[in-house]
């Protein structure tokens, strides 16, 4: 170790009182033995009290030091202690006996003896010997500690004092501060601690407080053993300082916010552990308690820390705070179709290899549906489920789902893999029906009817990837649209989504949007004949769109009363709408071109728009922009290749619109 000072002088005071001493300043000391941690440290001054009685008698005795300020860096690993004989040289407890030292037997006529005489037995005359002064205690006002490995970790130690360093057993006291650097907030913990120490054993006690919380720790080590036993507890310890310990030893824990929680506990080491090795803690009660609800533990045991094993653990959790537990994580963003995130209550259990289950249920979820400005809510009165954990991977199944008003049917399953954004979910619907409020704001004031069907997906924190599944509905009223039945599938490919509808039973009505705005079409097709409905028995649909940004349409020919309808189409992103429609009625055809924009749409006469009985091509196809309907157009035949559709007419059209239909 080298050290070094700026100046030493003779001082006869110590403020106003009177004090023989001798006084260094700027002291500086550094080791590079990285089993000390490769300390460096500096005081700012150091006092030597000198025994004016001994000095009166000629001697010079110092048996205390004083430091005012110092700080002490400790600028590497502990672990570097591992491969040195503290931790690895054989258990021993006492000293083995050695036998006498052999000395020379005294001469006899200047030649040695020789033989059993020559051995001593008595131990030499030795002087006594006179115990010099020695330093027996050590004061600090102001110590700070600060650990170089660990980005922040410091502490602060004032009134340090060390008793008895020239007895068997030396005692350290002193008040120790954690904060500032070290953890956020504006609070500090002040403790006491006491540690007793010999060459055997140390002892360690600490009793201080945290905010409105309280602690205490007992540590006895066996030096010789080189194991430690301890106990601790917790009464009312705010969550958020244990958060700031974690996020100094794992990033992890660096979104952790524990403002609005207190936590209390009672802990001991299961017997005997290794110094330098993970401990094994048994405890006893753990109880977390605050503005996001309650859990509770009796008697368990940490076996691992990593990965963390718990044995014998029941978490019983009480009241939780959904939106509370988000805020934990500072993670209070969700999705604008949620409202209230609700409350959960079940039991947490370990398992064997680190493996976890909760059961329980979730109350008070709420989704959001919104249409034209309103906002309606569809509460869910219960879910009831179950998620796992096994060997990284994570399970959720819901098994039971009760809306407050409406009906659920059937299940739901979420898994992943820890460290994964991927989520894969599947839902079978057995039966559901949304609440009378929420149809009427979503079918404009008919009913959604009744729903069932299967549905895989694949989705992370960018959004839904993969999407897969059939569905089928019955008793659909929506802006003046009925269906008896509705069946549909749905795939998606990269970001664009694949959706097949069908529906049998159909009827337009004449009050409705859609027939509004066909209504100027067909007087044209009509030629003044008045229909006050639109029945149909089959309508196919096909839609292929990226959400929110652009879609295709193509509506298969279909039969409305005595008129057959076909129709495709897209807009873009802009929401620039093209895409065509025709009618036929009674052999004769009407084209339309469809432009503008998708929330107002204009229709044109198309140019090869004609009445009367014509050969037809079947699918209307052509001009519109990457398009692909699947049939070919007119322009795609060859010259010689005729038409294969005839204008029906009659009851050959209704057949006609029926067979398509299917």
């Amino acid at each position: 170790m080298r050290i070094d000072f700026s100046m030493a002088r003779l001082s006869l005071s110590n403020g106003i009182l009177p004090e023989l001493a001798v006084v260094v300043q700027n002291v500086k000391f550094d080791s590079s033995n990285r089993c000390w941690m490769n300390p460096l440290g500096e005081v700012d001054e150091l006092r030597l009290p000198i025994d004016l009685f001994h000095l009166l008698q000629g001697r010079i005795a110092i048996s205390q030091v004083n430091l005012e300020h110092a700080d002490l860096k400790f600028r590497s690993p502990w672990e570097a202690c591992r491969k040195t004989s503290f931790f690895n040289e054989p258990v021993k407890r006492e000293s083995e006996p050695t036998a006498p030292a052999a000395v020379p037997a005294p001469s006899v006529g200047g030649e040695a003896a020789t033989g059993p005489s020559a051995v001593a037995t008595t131990k030499p005359e030795t002087k006594p010997e006179t115990k010099p002064e020695m330093i027996s205690g050590l004061g600090i006002r102001s110590l700070r500690v600060s650990y170089a490995p660990l980005a922040g970790a410091e502490i602060e130690i004032n009134r340090l004092r060390v008793e008895q360093l020239n007895g068997e057993i030396f005692k350290v006291t002193g008040n120790v501060n954690l904060g500032g650097l070290t953890f956020s907030g504006d609070f500090l913990s002040r403790a006491q601690f006491q540690v007793l120490y010999s060459r055997t054993k140390a002892d360690l006690a600490v009793r201080g407080s945290w905010r409105e919380g309280k602690y205490s720790l007992l540590v006895q080590a066996d030096l010789l053993a080189k194991t430690f036993e301890g106990k601790g507890q917790m009464a009312h310890f705010p969550l958020s300082q244990i958060f700031s310990l974690m996020q100094k030893y794992d990033p992890a824990f660096g979104d952790l916010d524990g403002r609005q929680a207190w936590i209390n506990l009672a802990l001991s080491t299961q017997g005997p552990q290794k110094i330098g090795e993970p401990p094994v803690l048994r405890f006893d009660k753990i109880q977390m308690e605050g503005d996001l609800g309650s859990v509770e533990a009796d008697k368990f045991v940490i076996q691992k820390w990593h990965p963390l094993e718990l044995s014998g653990a029941a978490f019983y959790l009480r009241g939780l705070k959904i939106e509370k537990i988000l805020s934990l994580f500072e993670n209070e963003k969700k999705p604008a179709s949620l409202g209230s995130l609700g409350e959960f209550n079940g039991i947490l259990r370990s398992q064997a290899s680190g493996n976890y289950e909760l059961q329980g249920e979730f109350s008070g979820l709420e989704f959001i549906f919104s249409n034209r400005g309103e906002r309606r809510t569809q509460a869910i009165g219960l879910m009831e489920g179950r998620i796992s954990y096994d060997h990284g991977r994570w399970n959720m199944l819901f098994e039971k789902i009760r809306p407050t008003d409406g009906l659920f049917l059937g299940t739901a399953t979420l898994a992943g893999e820890v460290g994964q954004n991927a989520v894969e979910a599947e839902i079978h619907i057995e039966e559901l029906s949304l609440g009378p409020e929420v149809q009427d704001l979503m079918s404009g004031g008919g009913h959604l009817g009744r729903w069932a069907g299967d549905l895989k997906a694949q989705f992370d924190h960018e959004g839904l990837h993969k999407l897969q599944g059939q569905f089928f509905g019955q008793d659909l009223r929506m802006e003046g649209f009925e269906a008896a039945k509705v069946r549909g599938t749905v795939s998606m490919a990269g970001d664009r989504i694949h959706l097949e509808l069908g529906h049998s039973g159909v009827r337009i009505l004449s009050d409705s949007r859609v027939r509004a705005l066909l209504d100027p079409l067909l007087d044209s097709v009509l030629a003044g004949e008045k229909i006050s409905s639109l029945p149909a028995k089959e309508l196919m649909m096909v839609f292929d769109f990226v959400p929110r940004e652009s879609l295709k349409w193509r509506i298969k020919p279909a039969t409305f009363a005595d008129i057959w309808v076909r129709s495709e189409g897209q807009w873009d992103s802009a929401g620039r709408l093209e895409g065509k429609v025709a009618f036929l009625h009674r052999g004769a055809e009407r084209r339309w071109s469809i432009s503008g924009h998708r929330d107002n749409p204009v229709f044109t006469v198309a140019e090869n728009s004609e009445k009367g009985p014509r050969r037809l091509s079947g699918e209307i196809t052509g001009g519109i922009s990457g398009g692909e309907t699947g049939a070919s157009s007119e322009s795609e035949r060859s010259p010689d290749e005729a038409p294969t559709d005839e204008v029906p007419t009659g009851q050959e059209q209704g057949r006609r619109g029926e067979d398509v239909g299917h």
